[in-house]
């Protein structure tokens, strides 16, 4: 088994800093790729970011409304 993890990209909007408005997904849901998992809000906008591989979510490392950075880890999904 393998793990990946999910972490803040890189913004078109020059904001370091985003919140984890909300999570689309519990920790032990199975994923598919393209799936939404989470919401990131910058200022105004609000960024989906989606599971790239099929899964579990293994562990979320950010609460909701929390502030992240660019290359921070939200959360990790196992793989088989």
């Amino acid at each position: 088994m393998s793990t990946i993890d999910i972490r803040v990209p890189e913004l078109d909007m020059g904001d370091t800093t985003v919140s984890l408005s909300a999570w689309l997904v519990k920790v032990g849901a199975e994923v598919l790729p393209g799936e939404r998992i989470l919401e990131l809000t910058a200022g105004e906008a609000v960024i989906q970011i989606s599971s790239p591989v099929s899964g579990l979510i293994a562990k979320r490392c950010v609460a909701e409304n929390d502030d992240v950075r660019l290359g921070d880890l939200l959360a990790v999904i196992s793989t088989q």
